[in-house]
C-alpha cells in the first residue's frame, strides 16, 4: 500500500498458478485469458473505470496470473474485478463458447509469437520447464483438449489469495477492499 497523491491509481494483484509443467498448466493459463477478457470487458468497455484493465500470464517455472488496473475509482473497480473472477470460478462456459475461445486464444498466441526470438524463447521455457524442446510445440496443441470444467477447476484452485501492490492516494480504497480476494 503506497500512497502517492495522483490522480490515478494502479493495483497489481498476482495469484501463484501451477508450476509449468503441471497437467493443469493449460486449464490455468485459458482461466487467466478468460479473466482478462472479462476484466477489459466489464471495467474498461462497460464500466469506463480504467484505460488499461487485464490479466497477465506470468510464464516462468511456476506459472502466476495477474489483475492489473490504472483507475480513478479503485475501490469500485477492485469490486468490479471481485465479481469477475467469482464467474470464471462458478460459470463454466459453455461447449460451443470454449471451442471458439480456444481457437481464438490459440491463433492470438501464435500471431503474437511469431517472431524468432519469440520462438527461441518458447523453445527454451519447453526445454527448460518440460525437458525437451520439441515439446514447444505440444502447448497449443494441449489448450486445445482443455474442457471448461477444467478451466473452472483451474480457478477454482489458483484464482485465490491474490497477493496485491497498490500504488495511489490511499484515502480512495481500503485494504480490506484487497482482501476479499
Amino acid at each position: 500500500f503506497v500512497h502517492r497523491p495522483a490522480s490515478t491509481k494502479y493495483v497489481l494483484g498476482i495469484f501463484q498458478g501451477p508450476s509449468a509443467s503441471d497437467a493443469t498448466e493449460p486449464a490455468f493459463r485459458l482461466a487467466t485469458a478468460l479473466l482478462s477478457g472479462r476484466m477489459h470487458q466489464t471495467v474498461r468497455e462497460e464500466r469506463g473505470l480504467s484505460y488499461a484493465a487485464y490479466a497477465p500470464y506470468y510464464d516462468r517455472g511456476v506459472t502466476a496470473a495477474g489483475l492489473y488496473m490504472s483507475t480513478t475509482a479503485p475501490g469500485t473497480a477492485l469490486g468490479v474485478v471481485r465479481t469477475q473472477v467469482d464467474s470464471v470460478r462458478r460459470e463454466p462456459m459453455l461447449l460451443g463458447q470454449m471451442g471458439f475461445f480456444t481457437q481464438q486464444f490459440v491463433t492470438q498466441y501464435i500471431a503474437d509469437n511469431m517472431t524468432s526470438s519469440s520462438q527461441a524463447e518458447a523453445l527454451a521455457r519447453a526445454a527448460l520447464y518440460l525437458g525437451d524442446y520439441r515439446q514447444a510445440g505440444q502447448a497449443m496443441e494441449a489448450l486445445r483438449h482443455v474442457s471448461a470444467g477444467q478451466v473452472r477447476g483451474a480457478a477454482v484452485r489458483y484464482l485465490r489469495h491474490a497477493r496485491f501492490v497498490y500504488v495511489g492516494d490511499t484515502t480512495r480504497v481500503t485494504r480490506e477492499a484487497f482482501a476479499n480476494f
